[in-house]
């Protein structure tokens, strides 16, 4: 809906680290699951899969989208670099794990893991494709803008692009991790 945006980018996506703190904290899989269960539904919700708009995003406010990819993001740090040891676990037959929008069953914790590594991506280097992305201000809440999103707004970007480069080791995510990070700390005047 067009609210989805508002809904996962200021709520959710922050439910989804909580779940994934909890698990550390407590050792109960359950946060797992809810992690896995809720990452399913909100990518299910995602304007191209819902066939809403053929944009792989959720609405049109931008930096709730880099909440929701720094949270998605989050998912396969957690798996592959702090908790490898989970990746062959096998997974609770849940309906979201083999009754989903994309078809895809999910077996063990490494075939969700990787499956949200391959959406996050979708996602993040459509953006950057699109135009929000501009070297000399980070993300931009309109392609092309011309004006960087306040500093507050940056930062589920650059846990996307951290999370994403720590995993794949791809230069790209490194670089752009870095350079909002320099950005941040004073190359631009982010208006508010």
């Amino acid at each position: 809906t067009e609210k989805d945006h508002t809904v996962f980018g200021d709520g959710m996506s922050h439910i989804l680290d909580g779940y994934l703190t909890m698990y550390e904290t407590t050792g109960d899989k359950d946060y797992l699951y809810r992690f896995m269960t809720q990452s399913i539904c909100m990518l299910e919700n995602r304007h191209d899969v819902a066939k809403i708009y053929s944009e792989p995003r959720w609405g049109d406010i931008t930096y709730e989208e880099g909440n929701i990819l720094g949270a998605f993001a989050r998912g396969p740090h957690f798996f592959f670099i702090e908790h490898p040891e989970l990746l062959h676990e096998n997974l609770y037959p849940f309906e979201q794990f083999s009754q989903n929008a994309f078809q895809w069953n999910f077996h063990t914790i490494n075939d969700f893991a990787n499956w949200l590594l391959t959406q996050t991506q979708q996602s993040f280097d459509w953006l950057l494709s699109q135009g929000y992305w501009d070297d000399r201000f980070g993300f931009m809440n309109t392609p092309n803008a011309g004006q960087a999103l306040i500093i507050n707004m940056q930062v589920g970007f650059t846990r996307c692009a951290f999370f994403l480069a720590q995993v794949t080791k791809n230069q790209k995510y490194v670089e752009l991790s870095e350079r909002i990070g320099n950005l941040c700390k004073g190359e631009v005047r982010f208006t508010d």
